[in-house]
């Protein structure tokens, strides 16, 4: 089985006895120390049950938790669910069967599009837009576990933009993620750029990356020929 960090693990067993079966204690084991083993000093989670049906639910922590903070560059990390059931006369047997911890994914951003104001993708290469126009700036964002809880859009315009320029233009917690707004007049030349962030259901936040640069131009009054 493979679950990813802050997910739950659901389990189900079936045990008998020729008699009856007194108890089943179940307990996760994390291998800390990357010995492929795991010893009671290692157990992360344990339950008991005392009668059927001998199924049920466990919360996962994460795997920097169950390393002490010491788990950067560790992707993946082996888990070990232990059934161990006890009669009346005290007998015990177990099983067990791995489990693979996997961390949790932030979001990412995929595309920054421009949309007009009837909702039309005005293309991948747009370069340029006319000041007074209005638009919707459509946001793209995917998470590979749980979804994306919501996205926030920030916007910076100078002839030069940097990091310190962008500010926020709002938030929006439901897909499609899109923001409406007109492009800014008495700006001709400026370069108006575009940045999103997103947060998914279980809080982790997407990395900066992408940013959308469009040049602001005049608008030229009507011709006729």
């Amino acid at each position: 089985a493979t679950v990813v960090e802050k997910r739950v693990l659901r389990f189900a067993a079936e045990i008998t006895d020729n008699v009856a079966v007194s108890s089943v204690k179940i307990s996760i084991f994390a291998d800390k120390n990357s010995d492929n083993m795991f010893t009671d000093d290692e157990v992360v989670s344990r339950m008991m049950l005392t009668h059927p049906p001998y199924e049920g639910s466990m919360m996962l922590d994460t795997i920097d938790a169950y390393l002490d903070g010491s788990s950067e560059g560790i992707a993946q990390m082996p888990l070990q669910l232990e059934f161990r059931a006890l009669d009346g006369a005290g007998n015990e047997s177990d099983e067990s069967r791995p489990v693979t911890l996997i961390r949790n994914q932030p979001p990412q951003i995929n595309q920054i599009q421009i949309l007009d104001a009837q909702g039309f993708n005005m293309g991948g290469n747009i370069s340029e837009l006319t000041e007074g126009r209005q638009i919707v700036v459509n946001v793209i964002a995917s998470d590979p576990e749980s979804g994306v809880d919501d996205v926030s859009l920030f916007k910076a315009i100078g002839e030069t933009v940097t990091q310190d320029d962008f500010k926020p233009v709002g938030k929006d917690t439901s897909a499609p993620f899109q923001f409406h707004m007109t492009v800014p007049v008495g700006y001709a030349g400026s370069q108006m750029a575009f940045k999103a962030g997103a947060t998914d259901v279980d809080g982790y936040a997407s990395v900066a990356g992408l940013i959308k640069t469009v040049t602001i131009v005049k608008d030229k009054p009507p011709t006729a020929q």
